[in-house]
């Protein structure tokens, strides 16, 4: 599993220039928050961040958007790639992407995208330094849709309120270094004030913004422990 801690993340609280509809604070798409979009006045958008330097930043992620799947965004600035928007479910809620990028010691990171069916709306960039820990038994999915029941003594359709959420709970065995990492981690949520990152399966383009909500350790055996946590996905919207 990859992750993120908002401690390594060079965009939280950056300043951040393109071009947004009136009303709008292009600031907002590094804000921390992703349910506070920027919204553009085109099927495209371009956005500059510039914050604090880190060295070994090597991931981006475009989380809560309303992007078409397939779409091509070119990563610059100081760091160089292209991530690919991931497939749309049934739901029309999208995922968001990542792209693992080549390290790099930067403070700034671009994108540049176009093409998208609708005027697009961006709710978070995110770039920083990925990490990894292995997962004892995977991750578990618990979906939430929202979904609000018909009032009625009998079954029927209820009312889509076109929002989407999981619940991630994971084990992992770690050594004592990595535990002080994702305690570090942890405690850099500052009681979930701020977004973390996770990527439980590497080979689905599917980064998940999450706060924590369990986190339990215990002794595993020499120098490693079992790790048991549980995190909440910030719920995604179609905009």
């Amino acid at each position: 599993m990859k992750y993120m801690s908002p401690a390594n993340m060079i965009t939280i609280g950056a300043t951040v220039s393109g071009t947004v509809e009136t009303g709008y604070d292009p600031n907002a798409l590094c804000d921390g928050d992703p349910q506070n979009p920027v919204r553009t006045t085109s099927t495209g958008a371009s956005f500059t961040a510039v914050g604090n330097s880190i060295n070994g930043v090597n991931g981006v992620v475009l989380a809560h958007t309303n992007l078409d799947a397939g779409i091509n965004v070119t990563i610059g600035g100081g760091l160089s790639g292209t991530l690919v928007t991931p497939i749309v479910f049934g739901d029309g809620i999208p995922r968001n992407g990542w792209k693992e990028v080549t390290p790099a010691n930067t403070g700034t990171v671009s994108i540049s995208l176009a093409g998208n069916s609708q005027t697009v709306v961006l709710g978070e960039l995110i770039a920083g330094v990925l990490e990894q820990v292995d997962l004892l038994t995977g991750a578990t999915y618990h979906e939430d849709d929202y979904r609000m029941a018909g009032d009625s003594v009998t079954r029927r359709v209820g009312y889509d309120m076109g929002y989407a959420a999981r619940l991630i709970d994971a084990q992992m065995i770690v050594t004592s270094a990595q535990l002080a990492s994702i305690e570090a981690w942890r405690r850099a949520s500052r009681q979930t004030s701020r977004p973390s990152v996770i990527i439980p399966f590497e080979d689905s383009n599917d980064a998940i913004l999450v706060i924590w909500s369990d986190y339990q350790v215990q002794p595993w055996e020499g120098d490693y422990f079992q790790v048991s946590a549980s995190w909440q996905e910030l719920t995604r919207t179609r905009w």
